[in-house]
């Protein structure tokens, strides 16, 4: 093993320091472990041709297929041993969403140094880390196992202190919201009594609320959960709306005229909460901070200093709006509401943690199904129930997905949940849309790019993507549609100084209406790209060089879509396409269709009926 020291930095050091540390080894090598697509293109840039970057992709892919089981089994461990309290379910750090929390991530990474150890017999010479926490369990680690270390780390950063100032931000911004939302409730009551609707043995929906969700009359189109609404009219079944106000802002009045008017009741929280409930979501931050974990070590690593680090910059705003759904059904459990069934869009993060279980524990008797009508990304471990949330009652009675292989994809951290295959709510429009293929042939060569809500994801495939133009040999028009979490000046702001591509263009209209002419897909973590295999239309899928990948197609073998990880790799991928659509769109289309048939149903009374448990003919696997 090389008697030299590893030195483990955060990226905002002096590199000419690290150089000189590092002056006079031969072969120096070096591994980047963070989230940051431009902080690592800087370190390339600097460190040049004098150190080598470690390719981690293949081994990352690796990784995190062969420990996730385990990994989950560790946190079960902590949800049965602290999960007796709800304020256990509502942190973000054990919660398995790696969008939230880097845990996940930095065993990954930890196991990445263990096979590059294993397979080279040496570390890298330099291992650049964004955490000052993981920087610490690593350099522990490594003295453990005999390996000298010398840890940078930069402690006052612009970085640094606006992370410490992010989560007072955030409970203040809360607070505020909360302030805001009662004051638009207040002046709107006298539209409608708050429960004058509630019918007896009713049918809770729980649904997401956008600001074209509802008319000015109140009428509800339903984005997250549509036909279930008219499906529950037609058999006579009581719809009462939970709804969670998405994308509003401060502007929180129209909307709230709107649900008072609506002839389908809504819940509106504020009617009912009291100033106790709101006192006690707001001191959950307190109350999560004072908390003492104890806890294994995972795979020969005490992730303490990672675990303390995320504790402390946590934002707390989604387990104080968790802590509110909680307190609302015991407020509710006092009036008229009697439910019967609860269906609701299951995501199984903290929301959904704290409604389920104040309807378990409030209104025992009512069935809750969880419809995940989404694709399921392999490794975002949060949205597959595990076996110490059904134990402790946080987890719905059963699952509906959108296909049998959706079914079987969902229970591989459990078999103790039901699952039934509902109709593609959100998909539908896959059976019913028809591509004139000669039509897009004969068209300009389209991109139609799907961008996820992850901006660390985004900057990768935009930058990959303008990279791969130099390469690009045909004249294809790129066009660029954004997620709904952001907006146009937020993705054109990340070429400040690097200059905004002239021939990428941003689409506004539906991404049904962008595919009918597209002739290539790109995106990555969006089952935009399943739709768009759907109808035939080649995708690929831009891989990350540094983070977990989310291809939902990782296990299908198919010629209609390639992974790309590089932009050279991505403009071979958009020639070989575009040079083969005019003999290949009829086996593409077929080849879409028995994807299109693994992931998604149609839409039927019959497929429909699976969310209410209302017909015999959907087995429960």
């Amino acid at each position: 093993m090389r008697k030299e020291e590893v030195i483990i930095s955060t990226p905002y050091v002096n590199l000419r320091k690290i150089k000189v540390l590092l002056k006079g080894r031969q072969g120096k090598r070096w591994v980047y472990f963070g989230s940051n697509f431009k902080v690592l293109t800087y370190i390339e840039q600097q460190l040049a041709d004098n150190f080598a970057c470690i390719d981690i992709i293949e081994i990352h892919k690796s990784i995190a297929d062969s420990i996730k089981a385990e990994y989950v089994s560790w946190v079960d461990e902590l949800n049965r041993k602290y999960g007796n309290e709800l304020d256990w379910w509502l942190g973000a750090v054990f919660s398995r969403n790696n969008y939230t929390s880097d845990l996940f991530q930095f065993t990954c990474y930890l196991e990445i140094l263990k096979r590059l150890l294993l397979r080279d017999g040496v570390l890298p010479d330099l291992v650049f880390v964004e955490s000052a926490g993981f920087a610490k369990d690593l350099g522990n680690w490594a003295k453990k196992n005999g390996i000298s270390v010398i840890i940078k780390h930069k402690s006052f950063s612009i970085v640094s202190v606006a992370s410490l100032f992010k989560p007072l931000l955030d409970w203040l911004r809360f607070i505020i919201i909360s302030t805001i939302r009662n004051f638009a409730a207040f002046i709107t009551r006298g539209i409608s009594k708050k429960d004058e609707c509630f019918f007896k043995n009713s049918t809770l929906i729980h649904t997401f609320i956008f600001k074209n969700s509802l008319t000015k009359d109140g009428i509800l189109t339903d984005r997250t959960l549509p036909f279930l609404h008219d499906y529950a009219f037609r058999h006579g079944l009581n719809i009462v709306i939970h709804p969670i106000l998405y994308g509003f802002n401060c502007s929180y009045l129209a909307v709230y005229r709107k649900m008072r008017s609506s002839r389908t009741p809504f819940i509106i929280k504020e009617d009912f909460l009291r100033f106790t409930d709101y006192l006690l979501a707001f001191t959950y931050p307190f109350r999560s901070l004072r908390k003492k974990i104890e806890f294994k070590d995972f795979r020969s690593c005490s992730f303490f200093n990672s675990i303390q680090e995320m504790r402390s910059k946590e934002c707390f705003s989604p387990a104080m709006e968790a802590v509110l759904a909680y307190q609302l059904f015991l407020r509710l459990s006092k009036t008229a509401f009697d439910p019967c069934y609860f269906v609701l869009w299951f995501e199984n993060q903290v929301i959904d943690k704290a409604l389920i279980a104040g309807i378990r524990k409030f209104f025992p008797k009512v069935r809750i199904s969880g419809a995940q009508m989404f694709l399921h990304p392999p490794n975002l471990l949060s949205v597959f129930p595990c076996q110490s949330e059904i134990e402790a009652g946080t987890a719905p009675d059963s699952i509906v997905e959108t296909s049998q292989y959706q079914c079987k994809r969902a229970s591989i951290f459990t078999s103790s949940i039901s699952c039934r295959v509902g109709g593609a709510l959100r998909y539908d429009h896959i059976f019913r849309q028809v591509r004139d293929f000669q039509l897009v042939r004969n068209k300009e060569k389209i991109i139609f790019v799907a961008l996820p809500f992850h901006i660390p994801n985004v900057i990768e495939i935009l930058f990959m993507l303008k990279g791969s133009l130099t390469y690009i040999k045909h004249n294809v028009v790129i066009l660029i549609k954004t997620h709904p979490d952001y907006d146009e000046k937020t993705i054109k702001k990340l070429f400040v100084g690097s200059g905004w591509p002239k021939v990428f263009q941003i689409y506004k209209a539906s991404v049904a209406e962008g595919l009918k002419n597209a002739s290539l897909m790109i995106s990555a973590n969006s089952s935009v790209m399943i739709e768009a295999i759907s109808y035939g239309i080649p995708s690929i899928y831009i891989g990350s060089r540094i983070m977990i990948n989310q291809n939902i197609l990782k296990d299908i073998d198919t010629p209609i879509s390639r992974e790309c990880y590089s932009s050279e790799e991505l403009a071979q991928a958009v020639n070989a396409y575009i040079d083969v659509l005019p003999f290949k769109s009829e086996e593409f289309k077929k080849i879409g269709e028995k994807i299109r048939d693994l992931y998604f149903t149609p839409v039927s009374d019959d497929t429909l009926a699976s969310f209410f448990e209302l017909t015999e003919k959907n087995k429960t696997l």
